[in-house]
């Protein structure tokens, strides 16, 4: 017993020396060290916020965007301009080879603008002066220019034909010969009138006369056989006169029927000139339409894929884009149906380039400006306006080319990391 006594006693001792011993310092503040930090751990935690980002794919476009100049026909494509060579609407780009000879084309191009800016009366008279050549190659235009030179032709020779005119010459002749018969006999009956008077009254003299047994009744016979030469001679004047009145109006009849004749020809030409024109004009519009590249609007020229004369292209196929000059730019940027939810008009975009690495160049900067209601294809088509244009965040001005692609990234909305950790827990709990 007293050994046991004793062994209590000594290691109440010891019990003792370790409980009268003060803690370290580690152990009296651990505790509060380790909340301190847990708490500052949740502080931060609540502090640091980065946002939650949708990767879509994106392109940036213009607000009128590169219009395609496609080829109609299979075949050779020959270009008159160069890549990124500035040029007004309506501007020849190039032209598929066909069997028309261009040279030839573009003389009868210059051609009929000439003759078509010209008043009527212009026309007519140029069409005599204005060399035109017969020996052209315009393929499928042929038919049509062949009715315009013949119709020239037809014109040319009816202006130059000198039969009309020998013709109204000798009409004219003939008029002014009647003219001068009719006034000479009208002379003529004016002093056979005036006789025939003269006459009547001496026979009415004579009459008295004879009544009275003044003259014998052979006078009086004279005086009648005078007065009825006089009206006789008067008679015969009033026919010839009618006679050359009637040869005056048949000449006169024939003077109007040359020229009546003379101008319904010349307006028949004159017509089916027009029309042979109006119709090698339309020849010419189709031919173009056909054949050659023409720029739709004024901008800049990008040739795709094919960099030399001679290439083949099919028909349908792009050949030309024309870029408008300064035309605001924006992006389209295709978000999948899945998270779309959070997409909100305001929200920032981040766009990067992928013909211009972003580690170099750095990212355009952009706004939602446009959410569609409806999908297409699984994807929203979101429309981002640039805050920028085309110069990123590292201010590097990215030269502009139609349709370029890269990846966006739609910040939706900034979260703690302790909200992202409880979203986590949350959603582990849940299942």
């Amino acid at each position: 017993m007293t050994d046991v006594a004793e062994d209590i006693e000594l290691k109440s001792e010891e019990l003792q020396s370790v409980l009268d011993r003060k803690p370290s310092w580690l152990l009296r503040f651990g505790i509060s060290i380790i909340f301190v930090i847990v708490l500052l751990l949740v502080i931060i935690a609540n502090l640091i916020r980065y946002p939650d980002v949708l990767r879509a794919g994106a392109m940036v476009t213009s607000v009128v965007p590169p219009i395609a100049v496609k080829s109609k026909v299979n075949g050779q494509v020959f270009f008159y301009v160069h890549n990124q060579d500035s040029v007004d609407m309506g501007a020849v780009l190039g032209y598929v080879r066909n069997a028309t000879n261009m040279d030839d084309f573009h003389y009868v191009e210059q051609l009929m603008g000439r003759l078509l800016k010209l008043s009527t009366d212009d026309l007519q008279q140029q069409l005599l002066q204005i060399p035109i050549r017969s020996d052209l190659s315009l393929g499928e235009m042929e038919p049509e220019f062949l009715s315009f030179y013949r119709a020239v032709e037809q014109y040319r020779m009816f202006v130059r034909d000198n039969s009309r005119e020998y013709e109204t010459s000798f009409y004219l002749k003939a008029d002014k010969s009647q003219g001068a018969i009719g006034r000479s006999l009208e002379k003529q009956r004016e002093l056979v009138l005036q006789s025939l008077r003269d006459a009547e009254r001496q026979y009415h003299t004579d009459e008295e006369l004879f009544s009275r047994k003044i003259i014998s009744k052979d006078e009086l016979s004279n005086s009648l056989q005078n007065l009825v030469q006089k009206q006789l001679a008067l008679e015969s004047l009033n026919t010839n006169n009618e006679e050359s009145l009637k040869n005056r109006n048949s000449i006169n009849y024939n003077l109007s029927r040359i020229v009546s004749t003379t101008n319904l020809n010349k307006r028949e030409l004159l017509l089916g000139l027009s029309a042979s024109m109006n119709q090698l004009e339309v020849a010419m519009t189709t031919w173009k339409q056909k054949y050659l590249l023409v720029a739709p609007i004024p901008g800049e020229v990008n040739i795709v894929e094919l960099w030399s004369d001679g290439q083949l292209v099919k028909e349908g196929q792009e050949v030309v884009k024309v870029t408008p000059h300064n035309a605001a730019l924006f992006a389209k940027v295709y978000v999948p149906v899945t998270g779309s939810g959070k997409l909100e008009v305001g929200q920032r975009v981040n766009i990067r380039l992928d013909n211009f690495p972003y580690e170099e160049y750095g990212m355009l900067e952009g706004k939602v400006k446009y959410i569609p209601k409806v999908a297409s294809n699984g994807m929203y088509e979101v429309t981002v306006s640039l805050n920028k244009g085309m110069t990123t965040i590292a201010n590097l001005i990215i030269p502009y080319k139609p349709d370029m692609t890269g990846a966006a990234e739609v910040v939706t909305k900034e979260q703690s990391v302790a909200g992202r950790i409880f979203r986590m827990f949350n959603k582990v709990i849940r299942r």
